[in-house]
């Protein structure tokens, strides 16, 4: 009995489950799950690296989530509320920049 002829490769596996995550999810939902497209391909993409890693490998917690941008989080939570998320301290509409460069 061959070991080998069992064996699936790593990458029909891998398609398989982003397949997988995309019917749960939707790539509409799993966009909006995420708080944008971005984070949802990076998730997708740190699914991919755990199936192909090999025997013994480990993928954190922190390298998996490493590209995820936050604000897309919480620009998606305020969408979720209605609220519209505001500018951080210190930062000025661009048209209030525009308008003070013209006039200086």
């Amino acid at each position: 009995f061959p070991t080998l002829s069992c064996a699936v490769a790593a990458k029909r596996v891998e398609a398989f489950v982003v397949a997988a995550l995309r019917e749960m999810f939707g790539p509409e939902n799993g966009a909006e799950l995420f708080g944008s497209e971005r984070n949802w391909q990076t998730v997708l993409r740190s699914v991919g690296t755990t199936v192909r890693s090999r025997k013994g490998e480990t993928l954190s917690a922190q390298e998996a989530l490493r590209r995820l941008r936050r604000s897309d989080f919480e620009s998606a939570a305020a969408r979720r509320a209605g609220i519209a998320r505001a500018a951080p301290e210190g930062a000025q509409c661009s048209s209030r920049r525009r308008k003070r460069v013209v006039e200086g």
